[in-house]
């Protein structure tokens, strides 16, 4: 009998305990929601308030404002300020502050909820507001609304755009989901895949290859892989750096068959392929080379960007960064000072160190080739003194596997200057197959341009 009651005495604490969670979470719901507010962060996107928050600021590399926070709410400086940066911020507090793919996943103090104000003291006082306080970010206002309305004056509905210093790391413009969209990088991928391949083995460098006027055939182990050129084009007898300029197909599936697989596979995780590397302010870096594919074919198909070959314009432009930057990859950072409550002070942020992903020499080597790309090669239509540049088409299918007659369009590259460091990819996707990837290249050049004459 003194068993079976205490057993009843179990199960009532245990009742009891479940009762008195409940009521606390129903009692956070009810504050939420009951005093929630939605501010106009922007058309169809909303961040939802309440009157436990009163947000801080987020100010641009040059102090200009952002959006500035108050008690009621966040408020865009102004509309071109908000067409510009909406999607960039992330202003959906549920999804952002579990996402470090925005700027607002990273900077939860913006909200007041650094110094762990988010306790039961909350709840019993409803007149506590949780004071947020600022940031001041990498990015700069007037290139960010530059950028926004050269894809706007171009008409592309899904444009993704980021520009930085390759230097130091610093993102200076992202438009469009540049970290959450993963996409074929076509040809993009060469300039990669020839840095590599020299860090291996030098002497590949020298290595000939005779591009044919017909269908390439490799013979895999299974199967056969046949490819041409764009356009149908042939370029006879050429070296890696004409391959990279011309962006022969075949070349680049033949140099992957002369280098060892085995470690070329290896060492492409340097670079971020088929491997997680994490960065200390937003994001994680993923991407595909050939996923879980033991398949030869797949291996010589993502040598053009294509097969298990993804990337995101974000994970691209930072293998561009890296390249640039003599195989360095200095940590990718968008803000830089902190101000974690109203009374400050403010506070620095330091990214971390660069990273190898390839040979000093062999990165050189290629940014040279690059630089051929808009000297006499596929850019040629948009020639920039000193731009290194390559570009990339690839085609889309259904789930079938069937061509869609739609393309995504790339170009990536940067100044060679290192008084002007400056590294932008432009992407276009869902293009139709006539829009080629100059049309990419000629915005990156406006890009640039702009940048050099002083916009930024």
């Amino acid at each position: 009998m003194i068993k079976l009651r205490k057993k009843h005495y179990a199960v009532n604490l245990y009742l009891i305990f479940l009762a008195c969670m409940a009521w606390i979470v129903g009692l956070f719901g009810f504050r939420v929601y009951s005093h929630s507010e939605v501010t106009p962060m922007s058309v169809g996107q909303t961040i939802l308030l309440s009157e436990m928050y009163t947000p801080g600021t987020i100010f641009d590399r040059k102090g200009e404002v952002i959006v500035a926070g108050n008690g009621d709410g966040l408020r865009w400086s102004t509309e071109e300020t908000r067409k510009a940066f909406e999607q960039v911020l992330g202003p959906d507090i549920h999804s952002t502050l579990l996402s470090k793919t925005t700027v607002l996943g990273n900077c939860a103090w913006v909200f007041g909820t650094e110094d762990n104000r988010w306790g039961i003291h909350s709840l019993f006082h409803p007149a506590d507001r949780k004071t947020g306080g600022s940031v001041r970010l990498t990015l700069d206002k007037h290139l960010q609304e530059y950028v926004a309305g050269l894809v706007c004056q171009n008409g592309h509905e899904k444009a993704y755009v980021i520009v930085s210093d390759y230097k130091t790391g610093k993102i200076l413009a992202a438009y469009g989901d540049v970290f959450g969209e993963s996409m074929h990088p076509g040809s993009t991928m060469k300039p990669i895949l020839a840095a590599t391949a020299l860090s291996l083995n030098p002497n590949l460098e020298d290595y000939v290859y005779n591009c044919v006027p017909a269908n390439h055939s490799f013979s895999t182990e299974d199967g056969t892989v046949e490819i041409n050129c764009a356009e149908n084009a042939y370029h006879g007898e050429l070296s890696m750096e004409s391959a990279v300029a011309y962006s022969c197909n075949g070349y680049f599936i033949s140099l992957m068959q002369q280098a060892d697989h085995r470690e070329m596979l290896e060492a492409l995780k340097k670079w971020g392929f088929d491997t997680s590397v994490s960065y200390e302010q937003f994001m994680y870096w993923d991407h595909s080379f050939m996923k879980n594919s033991h398949s030869e074919t797949d291996y010589l198909m993502a040598a053009i960007g294509q097969a298990n070959a993804y990337m995101t314009p974000a994970g691209l432009h930072f293998c561009t960064n890296a390249l640039l930057n003599h195989g360095e990859l200095a940590e990718p950072n968008w803000y830089s000072w902190k101000l974690s409550s109203p009374q400050g002070p403010w506070q620095k942020i330091e990214a971390r160190g660069a990273k190898t992903v390839c040979d000093s020499a062999a990165a050189d080597k290629v940014v040279s080739m690059m630089e051929l790309v808009t000297e006499i090669g596929t850019g040629a239509s948009f020639y920039l003194p000193g731009f290194a540049a390559k570009t990339g088409t690839a085609q889309k299918a259904d789930e079938n596997g069937n061509l869609t007659g739609l393309c995504t369009v790339w170009t990536t590259g940067g100044l060679t200057d290192e008084n002007t460091p400056y590294a932008v990819t432009v992407c276009l996707d869902d293009v139709d197959e006539y829009v080629g990837s100059a049309a990419a290249g000629k915005m990156a050049q406006s890009i640039l341009i702009y940048i050099t004459e002083g916009g930024e």
